[in-house]
């Protein structure tokens, strides 16, 4: 990942956002992965709230 922060040889500076650009990218990549359990992971948990408050 320091090749991404890292100025090149020629002086350019690197991308402003590289430190965070490899995380996004996996977390967007991991919300459309589970993209199809949402709706029922959302219900288990409005459920489990129902169950657990007095």
């Amino acid at each position: 990942m320091s090749w991404l922060v890292r100025p090149a040889p020629d002086g350019c500076v690197p991308l402003w956002g590289a430190e965070w650009l490899l995380q996004m990218f996996v977390l967007r990549r991991l919300g459309c992965l589970l993209e199809p359990a949402k709706k029922a992971v959302l219900e288990e948990v409005r459920l489990q709230r129902e169950n657990t408050q007095p």
